[in-house]
């Protein structure tokens, strides 16, 4: 586990991995089904904290340095903030060109 933002963008430990970017909330409401991903590389982020913009940046940054299997994103329902988190994935996709996504 670790924070997006303050991961590097180039890091060794998402090379050939499997990523999952996801709400910060989720340590707090939700932190057992953190388990059912334990094979990821798994970083958070908050939507409401952290503009958009940024977090569409630092994906992009990564996925242009770093050859990832896919990207899964898990936030929480129903929270308008949330929804950027999704938005903000598949920006930095379409920016950098096609990896697998999953939205969960």
């Amino acid at each position: 586990m670790g924070e997006l933002l303050s991961t590097n963008s180039a890091s060794k430990r998402l090379r050939g991995k499997d990523l999952l970017v996801y709400s910060s909330c989720i340590n707090e409401e939700w932190p057992n089904i953190l388990k059912d991903f334990s094979d990821m590389v798994q970083l958070h982020v908050c939507p409401e904290r952290d503009h958009i913009n940024v977090v569409a940046l630092k994906l992009a940054s990564m996925l242009a340095r770093v050859d990832l299997k896919g990207i899964k994103v898990l936030s929480v329902d129903g929270s308008p903030h949330c929804l950027h988190l999704h938005h903000a994935v598949e920006e930095a996709i379409r920016v950098t060109g096609s990896i697998p996504l999953h939205i969960w």
